[in-house]
């Protein structure tokens, strides 16, 4: 029956499928990945060789059975770990010789992103020469310990790497005419944000030329969003960056370019939509608040551009409350915004509620909370459990004061102005 399904179904999907039952039936006979657990008579007869490799893993790196099925189920193939050709404690010992990397990092990178572990086992698989000579370009500009921090940071680097994309990606920043970055910031980008050299020539060369006609950024700023949101050069400039680009140009939006180029340097992916429905969501929603005001909504955008990436239902959400909490006013939630646009970005139940909450313990009327944050907005953003809280008590013990009774600045300044100001206050007191 399954054979009938695969007719309909695309190759790749079928696989998965498969994968699927493979792993629901090593749970469900009880395998286990542990050195004790391991029972390869009880499935798969034919390819003890196989099980007995991933045993040999399990063993070398003290992999339990969990993490071992979440990168297992990431194989191209459901024999391919069970191939006797295929020897997984190889691939990990390639790593070690090769890269440095010891057998306790690969642990936590099965841990951490079994996709791409088990993409990277395989292309070491078979003694794969262009891996190996990828690996040796990317060597030649980071050293031997660079090697072992692309590898742990990005596998992804190498998971269709070859000598010659690589070197095609270096050259073309090498040799373009207006980023010319030197051969230490390359290294410097290959150990921090190795995640560029995973997307293709194609997508690199079109972000980087729509970067500079179109958002009319200089090599410096184009070189900063390489090195800060490098994921934005795996965006599809015909489907998501020119529409996106377009539409706040629009009519309906009309930011100018320069202010477009300041929301891009402070938050590169601000013009990554898949669609126009949430720009225009999140468009009513500023509409509603500033009452159209388009220098309001452009001045918030430049200073928390994220907010046209955030789900229009959060957005509603955290105004909603806001309002709720303080009885604001029209006017008083766009003075708290504008002055504090951080806000909309701060989640309801982790962030805002918790802080809320303890404020209404020491400000109980709602037209004092109401003016203690009006002053200083930017107060709600203080951790409760490391700042407000503890600050709370200082100012308690130390001076018999409550929080209403105190300016609400004072939960900014850093320990030594803190400090200074409690000894001021108790200074005064004594004079009183």
């Amino acid at each position: 029956m399954i054979r009938s399904l695969s007719t309909h179904i695309d190759a790749r999907v079928y696989a998965w499928l498969i994968s699927l039952v493979v792993l629901q039936s090593l749970i469900d006979t009880g395998l286990c990945f542990s050195p004790e657990g391991f029972s390869s008579n009880r499935i798969y007869e034919g390819n003890v060789d196989g099980v007995e490799s991933m045993k040999e893993l399990s063993r070398a790196i003290q992999l339990p059975q969990v993490n071992t099925l979440k990168m297992l189920q990431y194989f191209e193939a459901p024999n391919v770990y069970l191939n006797s050709d295929f020897s997984p404690l190889e691939s990990v010992n390639f790593l070690r010789d090769s890269c440095g990397i010891k057998r306790a990092h690969v642990h936590e990178m099965i841990k951490r992103h079994p996709k791409l572990t088990a993409c990277l086992l395989m292309r070491i698989h078979a003694s794969n020469p262009p891996l190996q000579s990828s690996l040796a370009v990317v060597r030649e500009y980071v050293g031997e310990n660079g090697v072992q921090m692309v590898v742990k940071e990005n596998m992804g680097v190498f998971r269709t790497a070859t000598r010659n994309n690589i070197r095609a990606k270096l050259a073309f920043l090498h040799n373009h005419p207006s980023i010319q970055p030197s051969s230490k910031d390359i290294s410097k980008l290959l150990i921090k944000n190795p995640e560029l050299f995973s997307y293709s020539m194609t997508n690199i060369r079109n972000v980087t030329n729509f970067l500079f006609d179109y958002v009319q950024m200089n090599g410096d700023d184009v070189w900063k969003v390489m090195t800060k949101a490098p994921v934005v050069f795996s965006y599809s400039v015909k489907e998501n960056l020119l529409p996106t680009l377009e539409y706040f140009q629009g009519p309906t939006v009309k930011f100018r370019m320069s202010e477009i180029r300041s929301m891009v340097r402070a938050y590169p992916p601000f013009l990554f939509h898949s669609n126009e429905t949430q720009l225009e969501n999140v468009r009513l929603l500023m509409n509603d608040i500033f009452e159209g005001d388009q220098n309001d909504i452009a001045r918030i955008s430049m200073l928390e551009p994220i907010i046209w990436n955030l789900s229009i239902n959060l957005l509603r959400d955290r105004v909603i409350f806001l309002v709720e909490v303080m009885e604001l006013t029209l006017v008083e939630l766009q003075s708290l915004v504008l002055n504090f646009p951080k806000l909309l970005t701060l989640q309801v139940e982790s962030n805002l509620q918790p802080t809320f909450q303890f404020f209404l313990e020491h400000i109980r009327e709602k037209e004092e909370l109401r003016e203690y944050v009006l002053e200083c907005p930017p107060v709600v953003a203080c951790s409760l459990e490391t700042r407000l809280r503890p600050r709370c008590n200082e100012m308690n013990s130390a001076l018999g004061i409550e929080l209403v009774q105190t300016p609400a600045y004072v939960m900014l300044l850093n320990e030594k102005k803190f400090s200074e100001w409690i000894e001021k206050v108790r200074e005064m007191t004594a004079l009183d």
